[in-house]
């Protein structure tokens, strides 16, 4: 799949845009938006100021971030569901990452896209009205973290990604 390109120039509004709904109400058990940003925005030793749907981005657009928040569901494993726009979103960004809140913000899973993107045909595909997107699956092990293929015992070991 390719992603079509944004225009660069759309996130100017995104420093004034308010909090989006989904990241002032959570489900019960998810972490809070934007303490995992923060937790992200160390991470990579760059602010995060502006803000735009359920990412996150420097002043400078050079860093990007679409993070998503779950709660822990049985097993030890939380999901989401991630879309094609929400990718889209990250293309002005010259360094862009999908994060993955697990259970709390201490538990974050933050990928580069470079690295991310190939595994996308990967997962199972959910079709909506707002376009195509994934069910993105991770499993906590005692040891390691594990994102979740489609087939029986398909993963990839994740554990390098945890910040």
């Amino acid at each position: 799949m390719t992603l079509l390109p944004i225009e660069a120039d759309s996130h100017r509004l995104a420093a004034a845009m308010p909090l989006h709904p989904r990241r002032q109400a959570h489900v019960a058990g998810a972490p809070p938006w934007q303490a995992s940003i923060n937790r992200i925005s160390n991470k990579l030793g760059k602010e995060l100021p502006r803000k735009f749907r359920l990412s996150a981005f420097s002043s400078d657009n050079s860093y990007g971030v679409c993070c998503l928040s779950s709660k822990e569901y049985a097993g030890n494993r939380f999901w989401w569901n991630l879309r094609e726009r929400q990718l889209r979103d990250l293309a002005a960004a010259s360094s862009a990452f999908v994060a993955f809140a697990c259970g709390t913000a201490d538990n974050v899973v933050l990928i580069p896209l470079n690295d991310f993107e190939p595994w996308l045909p990967t997962f199972n595909t959910k079709a909506g009205s707002d376009g195509e997107g994934w069910h993105i699956h991770i499993l906590r092990d005692s040891n390691n973290w594990w994102l979740l293929q489609t087939g029986r015992d398909n993963r990839i070991n994740i554990t390098q990604y945890v910040i």
